[in-house]
Formats: C-alpha cells, sequence, structure tokens
C-alpha cells in the first residue's frame, strides 16, 4: 500500500532534497508537496516529478489540516524570521494541524538552542525558535524525529562566496577566529537520506534527534578546502564583529543574526560540548558517507574570477 509523506518546503533546498531522496529510494512512498501558489515554476517542476501539489498556507489552519488528511508523515521546515517568537508560532500551527489531520509521524528540521547552551548569553531566534518547536512536538501525541542540519556547504555560492582581494588571491570572511570548528553539510544531499532513513524505520528513530553534517571544519580548514578546488588562493579573513555587520554577502535583515550565530558557535560550539560526537553519531545512522566539503566543491564547484 502506497503511503504519503507530506513536504512543506518542497521547493528550496532541504525540502527538495527529501523529495528527490524519497522519489528514488522509497517506492513504497508518494509526495504531497504544499505550496501557497501551485502556479509557480517551482511547483511545476514538482509536479513533473510525479508530486501531489496541494495549496495550503501556515497561517490557515484549516487549509492545513485540509491538505494533511489521510497522510502516513510530514516532513517541514520554518522560515528563517530574526524576529524572536515568529518562527515558534508557525511551527507550532503546523504541528497542530498535523496531529488533528491525524498524521502519525513528523520529521521537523530543527536546530539547538543557543539561548539554552550558552546559558542566555546568546539568542539567535532562527536557532532557538525551532529548539522551541520541537520542544513542542515532543509533547504531542505523535511519533517524532528531528533533524539539525550543520552550516550549510551551499552558502559558499553566496553568502560565503570567495571575494576577490584584488591581487589575484580571494577570501571569505567572519567575525570569529579561523579555528573555530563548525558542521558543515550539503543540504542538498544530506536532509533526504536521513529523511528517508527515518521513514524506514519509524519506530526505531521515534523521539530521536540527528545532527547532520560531512565534518567539522574550522574557516582556515573551509579555505584551504576552496583553495583546492578552484585551483585560486583562498585565505580567511576575521573581521570585527561592526565590520562584518556591513555586508559582505549576507542579507541585511539577517546580518545581526548572523554575527550572533557565529559568536555562539565560536564559544560554545554549534550544539554544545557534545557536538563532535553528535556529529559522528549522525553519521553513524546513514547508510552512505555523509559528503565532506571537498564531495559537495566536486560536484558544484565555484567559479572564481
Amino acid at each position: 500500500m502506497t503511503k504519503t509523506l507530506v513536504v512543506i518546503g518542497a521547493t528550496g533546498r532541504q525540502g527538495g532534497s527529501v523529495v528527490q531522496a524519497v522519489l528514488k529510494s522509497l517506492p513504497s512512498y508518494k509526495i504531497r508537496a504544499i505550496t501557497r501558489d501551485p502556479s509557480k515554476e517551482g511547483s511545476k517542476k514538482l509536479e513533473a516529478l510525479g508530486c501531489e501539489v496541494v495549496k495550503a498556507d501556515s497561517s490557515d489552519a484549516e487549509s492545513l489540516k485540509k491538505a494533511f488528511t489521510g497522510a502516513d508523515a510530514l516532513y517541514y521546515i520554518t522560515n528563517v524570521v530574526p524576529k524572536p517568537g515568529v518562527e515558534f508560532v508557525e511551527g507550532k500551527s503546523i504541528a497542530d494541524a498535523a496531529v488533528a489531520a491525524g498524521i502519525p509521524l513528523i520529521v521537523f528540521s530543527s536546530l539547538p538552542s543557543a539561548e539554552k547552551i550558552s546559558g542566555g548569553k546568546y539568542k539567535v531566534p532562527h536557532f532557538d525558535d525551532k529548539y522551541e518547536v520541537e520542544q513542542y512536538v515532543r509533547s504531542l501525541n505523535v511519533k517524532s524525529a528531528f533533524i539539525w542540519p550543520g552550516f550549510f556547504a551551499q552558502n559558499f555560492e553566496a553568502m560565503l562566496r570567495p571575494q576577490p582581494l584584488g591581487d589575484g588571491t580571494f577570501a571569505i570572511f567572519s567575525c570569529i577566529s579561523g579555528d573555530a570548528k563548525i558542521p558543515v553539510v550539503d543540504i542538498g544531499h544530506e536532509m533526504g537520506n536521513f529523511v528517508t532513513e527515518i521513514l524506514s524505520n519509524p519506530e526505531k528513530y521515534d523521539g530521536k534527534t540527528f545532527l547532520a553534517a560531512g565534518g567539522l571544519y574550522t574557516f582556515d580548514e573551509m579555505a584551504k578546502e576552496l583553495s583546492k578546488s578552484t585551483g585560486k588562493t583562498v585565505l580567511y579573513k576575521q573581521v570585527p564583529e561592526s565590520e562584518y555587520m556591513t555586508g559582505f554577502g549576507m542579507p541585511e535583515e539577517l546580518r545581526e543574526e548572523m554575527v550572533k550565530m557565529f559568536l555562539f558557535i565560536q564559544d560554545f560550539n554549534f550544539a554544545g560540548p557534545q557536538t563532535e560526537s553528535l556529529v559522528v553519531e549522525g553519521q553513524s545512522v546513514l547508510s552512505e558517507r555523509p559528503n565532506s566539503l571537498a564531495d559537495y566543491l566536486a560536484t558544484n564547484p565555484i567559479n572564481l574570477q
């Protein structure tokens, strides 16, 4: 009997990874993709893959409940919003609608709590709100599993794209030490692998949280990998927080949030003192080795001119 996986965010990197992996590896599942606008190009591409595309909005509980009816599992993400509490409201609304519709399994793309791990020193809304959604889902009468994706390797295409220094060399910039370790994930590949594993063993993974990463890298190490991949000299440059806030490829509305995130990771690690062991544990769950940063760059080369 064919099962139905509802995917919220199917046109994005994380949700798109889930769609591709499930269609490839789990023939027992079909995809129901939720979108605000089925007429958009991304929705049409999903239909061409054989997905059912359904219109619904996270701010409309009845539309969600209707879209969720008859489904066997839900995978969802919440949109990054720098204002505290907004993501939690969205995440709670989606979870409530899923339970009301009778969906027996929820898989949520979450993150650790910067506020909790740092003892209140750092508040990073897109970390903290997702963690609160995770705790809320855990309180519901439904099977659940959670994935904490590391820093996206895809960020080197935009936010952390190497910038020319004017002498033939390039640099990536941030406001933290070059030796702070950060988990890096090829999100377009690994999110789908984690979700298919969970869907294949829902009882085994009920209540589990996995940190998704191909490895831990310092910014200095990231720069070296970029140098090898591009054939150009790529350096890491630490700049003052005030200078980093002026741009460096980051959307204006997220600059303060990104600075807080990096400082939190530098001072307390991505997921606290257990970060390294969580990366290893997450990797052990997958049937194939997750992509390293070198793997990602080999299949997604960055052309520096």
